[in-house]
């Protein structure tokens, strides 16, 4: 087990941490200490071996707990929210070492993590989790693009939510939403009659932002906010309707106050009825609750 708390034995050094858990493998003298520095390398503690925990920063100690996981040999491995404490660029580093270590070796993990994307990109199969219940366990694709509910939907990842009534069902899961003045495409993954009234929520990566004069625009709205990440531009939409809608991405800046439409794709477009069983256990617009979490199967 990897522990959020790190674990580490504070009368060990790095090193001996590690080695406590590879002895265990009836390994040589020589094989051990082998083995030992070569999982302190692959976390990238190959010289901070002969340190202390308490010389060692909060990231650096969880890695050596990963190490030290890692050479155990276990064929289960379970991690609780293992890269919390590392810099960005280290969490993908370490992020792709267990990755590989496991599949290389066959070791099952059960990876617990708030991180979406940290999921998505570890698991076989996800698991979300509320109030101690299991809401949908399945691929990745299929935990974001057909989710049971609408709290999965929101705990993985929107831009925001519009309300809307269907007018028209297409071939399964295709339906047709009227929200306001306008009509959009939408996937419903749980069956929708005509006429019933839905939320649309929306995922950022089926928003485009184009001219206000969009001949086929679908949303239109007001830039509230703006912010440059990694090569593009975020943005914050107040829709007419009072809505918000956050992470708005585009290669291009549109600046504070402008008015833009807003084009929809129907993949990224989830209906769910507003009222019944179909809800599910989010009511759209509301933060999950901070006890969630996400499990990922490897």
């Amino acid at each position: 087990m990897v522990f959020q708390d790190y674990a580490l034995w504070p009368h060990m050094t790095a090193s001996g941490n590690v080695a406590f858990a590879v002895r265990r493998l009836g390994l040589s003298r020589s094989a051990s200490r082998t083995r030992t520095m070569e999982m302190l390398e692959r976390v990238g503690l190959g010289e901070l071996g002969d340190r202390y925990p308490n010389q060692l920063s909060g990231g650096e100690q969880q890695r050596v707990a990963l190490a030290r996981a890692l050479g155990s040999g276990g064929r289960l491995l379970l991690c609780d929210e293992p890269l919390s404490n590392l810099d960005a660029h280290l969490r993908e580093r370490i992020r792709v070492e267990i990755s590989t270590l496991c599949r290389e070796s066959g070791t099952t993990v059960v990876y617990i993590t708030h991180d979406q994307q940290e999921a998505f990109a570890l698991a076989d199969r996800v698991g979300v989790m509320h109030q101690g219940r299991v809401l949908q366990l399945d691929t990745p694709e299929t935990v974001h693009r057909m989710p049971k509910d609408a709290f999965v939907a929101s705990f993985t990842g929107l831009a925001g939510s519009v309300a809307g009534q269907v007018v028209g069902v297409g071939a399964p899961p295709q339906v047709e939403v009227q929200s306001g003045p306008f009509r959009l495409q939408a996937t419903a993954p749980c069956p929708l009659q005509g006429s019933v009234a839905v939320s649309l929520l929306l995922r950022p990566d089926a928003l485009s932002l184009v001219d206000p004069g969009h001949p086929s625009l679908q949303l239109r709205g007001v830039v509230k906010d703006v912010s440059f990440r990694a090569g593009g531009y975020d943005h914050v939409v107040d829709l007419a309707g009072g809505e918000r809608l956050t992470g708005v991405r585009a290669s291009q800046r549109h600046e504070r106050g402008g008015n833009v439409g807003l084009l929809v794709e129907a993949a990224g477009c989830l209906a769910f009825a507003r009222h019944g069983s179909d809800l599910g256990h989010f009511e759209p617009g509301a933060e999950p609750p901070p006890e969630s979490g996400t499990g990922a199967r490897l």
